[in-house]
């Protein structure tokens, strides 16, 4: 696979550069390595969307990478889409939920990956009282 990402680098593309980008932030996230088998599934529902891959327009993926390898989830993104508008149109769909856990975000310019989460804080400030 290298020296076809290498090829495909040359030719301005970046479908099997992202791909292999996913699979090794997955190994590194779950320290543990997904089998060729589970691979292969995940490669066969990636490739049928190429061409969302390929739209330059859009710099980000978010990827359901915790669904590895039942099936290949992802929704993209165009770069002025702020970390939040992207988390909250992804789980948009998820009503009646404050937190939906991390999902994995996919710099496709910059072939950086970045787990996701949407923290929700209840801080207490002591009230000092005379009393």
């Amino acid at each position: 696979m290298n020296k076809e990402i290498i090829l495909e680098t040359l030719k301005g593309k970046r479908f099997k550069r992202v791909f292999q980008l996913i699979v090794n932030a997955y190994n590194k996230v779950y320290e543990i390595k997904l089998s060729k088998k589970d691979i292969k599934l995940v490669w066969e529902e990636y490739k049928d969307d190429e061409d969302y891959i390929e739209d330059k327009t859009d710099k980000y993926l978010l990827v359901e990478h915790f669904n590895f390898p039942e099936g290949f989830h992802f929704r993209a993104y165009d770069e002025f889409n702020s970390d939040e508008k992207m988390y909250n149109d992804y789980f948009s769909d998820c009503e009646g939920q404050d937190s939906f856990g991390e999902i994995l975000l996919v710099d496709m310019e910059e072939f950086k990956c970045y787990l996701l989460n949407k923290e929700v804080k209840y801080p207490r400030k002591e009230v000092k009282t005379n009393g």
